[in-house]
């Protein structure tokens, strides 16, 4: 389960759950140490990078079940993502997207969307591969994202559980 002021290294870049009367809220451990790298330094990959999207506030970046032909690096803004409807957190500048069903080929797991405007590297498998196997800091923030976006969706499954039971 949730534990408060436990951090979910490397997939919500420092967020800690905070448990409160009206349910599990996210907030930013100042303390936060990413054992992944910096963020910000994988940025600096996507510097000239040519396929970008943007979005404004509250549009869905894309949803569950739906087929993936890309991932995407945020450039700039936060993106919320949900899971059945219910927030898994939010993700800033220097976090991927979408990464799953690229990997493994298939449907979109979860909901993204914009909670403020948002700048998006676009990358197609190709591409990821070849950032894989061209930085290190990339694939070990890459790997982290994976792993702590699946503690977080074992968070949900253990609340559903719990809740059902």
């Amino acid at each position: 389960p949730i534990r408060p002021n436990r951090p979910l290294n490397g997939f919500l870049g420092g967020f800690v759950p905070i448990r409160l009367k009206s349910g599990v809220h996210w907030a930013f451990d100042r303390n936060y140490q990413n054992p992944c790298g910096d963020p910000m330094n994988v940025l600096e990959l996507f510097d000239n990078w040519q396929d970008t999207e943007k979005f404004e506030a509250g549009t869905v970046i894309y949803s569950e079940d739906e087929p993936a032909v890309s991932l995407y690096v945020i450039l700039s803004g936060e993106v919320n993502l949900t899971f059945h409807g219910e927030s898994l957190g939010t993700e800033t500048a220097g976090g991927i997207l979408g990464e799953m069903a690229i990997i493994n080929k298939s449907l979109r797991n979860c909901t993204a969307t914009a909670v403020t405007p948002v700048s998006l590297a676009c990358i197609d498998e190709d591409q990821f591969r070849e950032l894989i196997d061209r930085s290190s800091e990339f694939s070990f923030h890459a790997m982290a994202t994976l792993a702590n976006r699946l503690r977080a969706v074992d968070s949900f499954i253990c609340k559903q559980i719990g809740a059902a039971g």
